[in-house]
C-alpha cells in the first residue's frame, strides 16, 4: 500500500455547479486526480460528461503535504 504524503482540495465548476472535494495520493498529481474524481462524481452524468469533467481546469486547488 502506498504512503499518502499529499493532500489537495479543489474545486471544480461544471454544467452550471461548483463542488469542492479533497483527495489524497502520494504526489500533487494524485492528489488532484482523486479530488477531481470525487467532485466529478457529483457534477456529471454519464461517460460523456464525465469525460469533460475530468479535463475541467478546477477554479481552486491547494494542496499540502499531509
Amino acid at each position: 500500500m502506498a504512503r499518502v504524503e499529499r493532500q489537495c482540495e479543489l474545486c471544480v465548476e461544471f454544467n452550471g455547479q461548483t463542488v469542492c472535494r479533497s483527495g489524497a495520493g502520494a504526489t500533487d498529481e494524485e492528489a488532484r486526480q482523486a479530488a477531481q474524481t470525487a467532485a466529478c462524481a457529483m457534477l456529471a452524468f454519464g461517460m460523456a460528461q464525465s469525460i469533460q469533467c475530468d479535463r475541467t481546469v478546477p477554479k481552486t486547488q491547494r494542496c499540502t503535504a499531509s
